[in-house]
């Protein structure tokens, strides 16, 4: 799935951001889609239930990532 030469590459955090992308925000969004369409029946979904928990994971992740890099960046202060 990952080319290996990327993976030797991989020391760099910009190189995490397509794998966080991935596993983040394309993973959880279509199983949970598929789900909620799955519950209404159709081929579609409509309304704003279809993404309402993948918003909440994302506003979460994006909400926390600022304290952790701040946490981070005390402890290599010290």
């Amino acid at each position: 799935m990952v080319n290996r030469d990327y993976v030797e590459g991989l020391n760099d955090p910009l190189d995490l951001v397509p794998i966080g992308a991935l596993l983040l925000s394309g993973m959880p969004v279509g199983y949970l889609y598929d789900t909620k369409q799955a519950k209404q029946g159709g081929s579609t979904c409509i309304g704003p239930n279809c993404f309402k928990v993948t918003f909440s994971i994302l506003l979460s992740v994006c909400g926390l990532s600022p304290m952790v890099c701040l946490l981070l960046t005390i402890n290599e202060m010290v």
